[in-house]
């Protein structure tokens, strides 16, 4: 637009005048100068050459180069043009002359296109204060434009701007609005616009670009009056202006649905462009194209299809079939769009790119219309579909949709084409669905990282890679997955499938709670019936039996046959769980009467045989218990179910045949666990009918047969108990002491210490029983025996310390260790501290130290109330008289006697064993007021009688 504005200009800088030269010099310079002042620029070339060779280093010499430079520049010779207005910048380094050649410099290089060194040239140009500043702005603004430095060019042309006149402000206008509408600044345009463009020459030849860009402004800022103003005096100018002015004001018309001044404006464009075809095309083309990113698809089609009705006669814009099928298809025709896509293709002028564009855009209308074999034709016939990635999406896509899913799924993992797959996420994606639905989770969940690692915001791919995660039995990465995903905001429907998936994670993860809330969440009926077979066990496993039982039962005739035997199973233990077991065993007859595995048959009859237990139809339970033996596949399992039977024998009250058949199970199958088991088994079942010898028979034969066998422990110690029981005490330690010894371990270790321990102490032996308590104690302290243990162990060292075994027992009752005695003051308390000081004070024993510590509990319930705090004083007084405290024993029988609620008995006899006591003591006065106070408070009864007799005695 600007070059050949300054091509034109630079005739301006013409510089008149020169030294005088010779005559001869001067008149050969002057003729140059007309030459060059007339446009005659070779002709001036050689007159200034001919300047230089015959008259060199003179002073006229630089001007000539760079007139030479001028001309070459004008000539366009700009290579030659640099070189001599370098020369002459040697000859002429300073002044005006020198000035005009860095101007010059500027312009030459900046038309080599070497626009860094155009503007550095002007910088030193505007770093001498020229006069020509406003032009210099102007070209260093070009220069700064075409090296992209936008911000700057900026600044010059804003700068340049109130130095210039005439055309050249008109030329440094057109640039800025340039720069304006380059930065997008459409206020700035208009605002330049408003200040500078009334007072423009429409004439200066720039006029035309200026209307453009304000009128574009305008029309953007919705000035929508300004901008019809300025197209409409714009279509005047060129037909490329009329053309663009007539689609802008169709536009504006358009928007504002003003169908009479587009019809108008429409004529007024044909006329006009009438002359120029293509021309008139683009027009048409360009209306329609507007009108599809308008959404006015009705418009755009009347457009287009002018466009693609000329085809024949001229070469239209090859998008045109695109933008014509979109028109039509968005109308509700997908076909006819389809149609005008492959009938582009008879175009011989089409590329193969094009074509392939095109046939990809009809494949892509089918598939998006169901049409999935239309798609799957045009794809086929494509060499591109192992080129190109779009094309090879839409071939395995549609073999996809076509139920195809192993055609597609081989191509996509094809070793040539993976580079194919990484380049379009969405075939990762595909290939993930594809092996989901083939049965390789594992490989999907591959395949949905792949794609989410470019297309982190598919929620709808990352719930698909939560479904393969749940598939593929990655339940923790699954939980993860889903968590993150549940933050995001979902439509219901994903949200809906994410729950759903939640609710199988938890479920295997055995957060039934947590499963139950998901599942019961989830409302779409797609999820039907796994949603509720889910909910059922999730149910069961917490516990809530009935409402397992109503939600398996509403979706048991419907569950798809992999889970119709575990759906049927749940419902027949939740019937019998709820008490209806009838329909319980009901439930599991009919899942015999299918084809059941052997499995499966035999998880069938184990419960069908506890339901007929439950319902004491144990005919029918032992004949699923035998059937279930027979089952059986291999000897372990054979054993365990024997096992099972013979104790369904004994459990139901048919000790004998319980016996026989342990004891055939384990003649038949001594090799299996169960079958060593089925002796002591048998042992139990005779130890619980007390034929104690038969049982210990049973255990001796285990130890001799399976001296090494895992249940060892049980039978020593089981042959022990026999044994006690059989009353040889002797031969139960016999079996005892080696478990305990071997078996430190063993849950019966810990009874046999304490039976082992009871037999020594019963024999006498109390420091070898000791031993064993101790043992005990210390291995065992968390064990509910423990507590017993300890009192034994307390008890015997108590009788080792010298005291009876009936105070050893009473003082362990009165303190026993690690937990409360008897309450202070309650019938037991007063009872063990009253036998205690029986035994130490009145049966004249020898007082140790722990016999004298009853003193102490005697003295505290002295301090209480009632009989039982009487007798205690009576005992203290009996202790003091014992050790000849007469004083602290008469003050025993007086609290004795006053006691609070003492009975009058044990007050009158207090007041007369006090009497006796002074009496023994000399202590005439004592007794005397002691046997009176007891004649008066209690005479009639036996302690006043015996009272008055010790006076007469006295």
């Amino acid at each position: 637009m600007y070059r050949r504005f300054y091509m034109s200009l630079a005739a301006l800088f013409l510089v008149a005048g020169t030294a005088l030269l010779g005559a001869s010099g001067r008149d050969l310079f002057e003729e140059a100068e007309r030459r060059f002042a007339s446009g005659n620029y070779s002709l001036a070339i050689e007159r200034y050459e001919r300047l230089l060779s015959d008259f060199p280093g003179t002073e006229f010499t630089p001007r000539a180069h760079f007139r030479i430079a001028q001309s070459n520049y004008y000539l366009q010779n700009y290579d030659a043009a640099l070189d001599r207005f370098q020369r002459a910048a040697v000859r002429a380094p300073g002044g005006g002359l020198a000035r005009q050649i860095r101007f010059w410099t500027g312009m030459t290089t900046f038309q080599l296109q070497r626009y860094q060194e155009s503007a550095a040239a002007f910088d030193r140009y505007l770093a001498d204060q020229p006069e020509q500043r406003g032009r210099a702005h102007l070209y260093r603004g070009l220069a700064r434009l075409e090296m992209g430095d936008t911000a700057g060019s900026r600044e010059d042309l804003e700068r340049a701007l109130p130095l210039l006149e005439g055309s050249e402000q008109g030329f440094a206008t057109a640039l800025l609005l340039e720069v304006y509408a380059r930065t997008d600044e459409s206020q700035a345009i208009l605002g330049l616009w408003e200040s500078l463009g009334p007072d423009m020459d429409r004439d200066d030849g720039y006029h035309e670009q200026r209307l453009r860009y304000v009128a574009d402004a305008a029309y953007e800022r919705n000035e929508t009056s300004l901008a019809r103003t300025l197209y409409l005096e714009l279509v005047e100018y060129s037909l490329s202006s009329a053309q663009w002015g007539y689609q802008r004001l169709y536009a504006i018309a358009r928007e504002e649905g003003d169908r009479e001044q587009m019809q108008e404006i429409f004529r007024l464009a044909e006329r006009r462009l009438a002359g120029e075809p293509r021309r008139m095309t683009d027009f048409w083309y360009s209306l329609g194209v507007e009108a599809v990113v308008a959404g006015r698809y009705e418009l755009a089609e009347l457009h287009l299809f002018r466009v693609w009705d000329v085809r024949t006669e001229r070469r239209v814009p090859g998008t045109v079939p695109h933008m014509l099928a979109r028109a039509i298809e968005r109308q509700g025709r997908p076909l006819e769009a389809a149609d005008i896509l492959l009938v582009s293709l008879e175009d011989p002028n089409v590329d193969v790119d094009v074509q392939v564009e095109r046939r990809l855009a009809a494949a892509r209308i089918f598939l998006r219309e169901g049409r999935y074999s239309d798609a799957l034709d045009i794809v086929s016939a494509m060499p591109e579909r192992t080129r190109a990635s779009s094309v090879l999406y839409a071939w395995t896509y549609s073999l996809y949709r076509l139920g195809r899913t192993g055609e597609a799924l081989e191509i996509l993992d094809r070793n040539a084409l993976q580079p194919l797959v990484r380049e379009r996420p969405d075939l990762a994606r595909l290939r993930g669905r594809l092996q989901l639905d083939g049965g390789r989770p594992a490989d999907a969940v591959r395949s949905y990282r792949d794609y989410l690692a470019d297309r982190p915001e598919d929620m709808v791919a990352r719930v698909e890679l939560v479904r393969a995660l749940v598939g593929a039995e990655q339940f923790a990465a699954a939980d993860q997955e889903a968590r993150r995903i549940a933050a995001e905001e979902l439509p219901d429907a994903l949200r809906d499938e994410l729950a759903y998936l939640r609710g199988l994670t938890s479920f295997h993860d055995a957060r039934f709670a947590e499963a139950e809330r998901f599942l019961t969440g989830v409302r779409d009926g797609r999820y039907e019936p796994l949603r509720s077979y889910h909910l059922a066990w999730s149910r069961y496993r917490q516990g809530d039996t009935e409402n397992a039982r109503d939600t398996i039962s509403a979706v048991l005739e419907v569950l798809p046959e992999s889970l119709l035997f575990d759906g049927g199973y749940l419902y027949s233990w939740t019937l019998f769980r709820t008490g209806r077991r009838q329909e319980s065993i009901r439930q599991l007859l009919r899942l015999l009467g299918a084809s059941l595995e052997r499995s499966r048959e035999l998880q069938v009859r184990q419960l069908l045989a506890t339901v007929y237990l439950e319902e004491e139809q144990v005919d029918e339970a032992l004949l699923q218990y035998q059937r279930l033996v027979s089952l059986a596949d291999d000897d372990q399992r054979r054993a365990l179910l024997w096992n099972q039977y013979a104790a369904t024998l004994a459990a139901v009250g048919r000790p004998a045949e319980a016996v026989d058949q342990f004891d055939e199970l384990h003649a038949a199958l001594p090799g299996t666990t169960a079958g060593r088991e089925a002796l002591l088994e048998s042992g139990q079942v005779l130890y619980s009918t007390g034929v104690f010898a038969e049982a210990r028979d049973r255990y001796r034969t285990y130890q001799n047969r399976y001296p090494e066998g895992p249940d060892l422990d049980r039978a020593l110690y089981w042959a022990g108990v026999t044994s006690l029981e059989l009353g040889e005490a002797a031969r139960a330690l016999l079996w005892w002491e080696p478990l305990i010894r071997e078996f430190p371990r063993s849950t019966y270790t810990p009874r046999a210490l304490i039976g082992t321990a009871g037999i020594y102490a019963d024999r006498g032996q109390q420091r070898q029983a000791l031993e064993l308590y101790d043992r005990f104690v210390a291995a065992y302290p968390d064990d509910a025996r423990a507590a017993e243990a300890d009192r034994e162990r307390r008890r015997i060292r108590l009788e080792l310390d010298g005291l009876s075994t009936r105070e050893a027992e009473l003082w362990v009752e009165l303190e026993p260790a690690g937990r409360p005695g008897p309450e202070k003051g309650g019938d037991r308390w007063f009872g063990l501290v009253l036998e205690l000081g029986r035994i130490a004070i009145r049966e004249q024993i020898t007082l140790t130290t722990q016999r004298n510590r009853i003193v102490e509990y005697l003295i505290e319930g002295s301090r209480l109330e009632g009989d039982e705090s009487a007798r205690a004083s009576v005992l203290l007084a009996e202790y003091y008289r014992r050790r000849g405290e007469t004083r602290a024993a008469l003050e025993s029988y007086v609290r004795a006697a006053s006691a609070p609620g003492v009975s009058d008995e044990l007050a009158a006899q207090s007041l007369y064993e006090m009497a006796v006591l002074a009496r023994e003591q000399g202590e005439r006065t004592t007794m005397e007021q002691a046997a009176r106070e007891l004649s008066e408070r209690f005479g009639d009864s036996v302690w006043a009688d015996r009272a008055r007799r010790l006076l007469e005695q006295n």
